[in-house]
């Protein structure tokens, strides 16, 4: 995949965005950022301060399609909190940093205005994960990948999501096993 190129558009207040090219997120507390529905959301850089700003990640009743984003540089996110709303769950959150800080994630514990944290894969090839640090608690429900380190510091609940589908075990046609004939040859099949 190649991975697309940001856009000039910053935000800094509460505001809803549709999937497209931004610049620089810089949410200075209790700023909510909603990603209204599937689709890929580019982003110069996140770089968050003070406390309760939220991203919120709408899915808008759609049952297909994921949340991706994109960040060139570092996902800084202080003590943000993240909810999802109208369907999908964390399996439909991807999200890929490219920055190569100390922390190229990083979220922290603290009054974040809630008590999910972030949702979601969260790949980071070329630097480094920190999550928690400071007193409180951080809830991350995904999966965490760094190129060079992943640190969990006190506090920390990672939960990786569960996806379950339904099995659709088939024996093929009934059978039926009696004293005449006690074994019979099934001719399974199962997606």
């Amino acid at each position: 995949i190649v991975f697309p190129a940001a856009g000039i558009t910053n935000i800094s207040n509460t505001t809803t965005i549709n999937p497209g090219n931004y610049g620089n997120v810089t949410l200075t507390g209790n700023k909510t950022l909603t990603l209204a529905g599937p689709g890929i959301y580019v982003f110069n850089s996140v770089n968050n301060s003070g406390n309760g700003n939220t991203f919120k990640f709408d899915f808008l009743n759609t049952t297909t399609g994921d949340i991706i984003i994109y960040v060139h540089g570092n996902m800084l996110l202080g003590k943000s909190s993240a909810s999802i709303v109208n369907g999908g769950g964390a399996n439909r959150i991807y999200t890929e940093i490219h920055g190569n800080g100390v922390s190229a994630f990083s979220i922290g514990n603290g009054n974040g205005g809630g008590n999910l944290r972030w949702s979601g894969k969260i790949y980071a090839p070329y630097g480094a994960i920190s999550v928690g640090a400071g007193t409180g608690q951080t809830s991350i429900e995904g999966i965490l990948w760094s190129g060079t380190q992943v640190t969990l510091s006190s506090g920390c609940v990672l939960t990786a999501p569960v996806v379950c589908t339904t099995p659709n075990a088939n024996a093929g046609a009934d059978k039926v096993v009696n004293c005449t004939n006690p074994t019979v040859q099934l001719s399974g099949s199962s997606t």
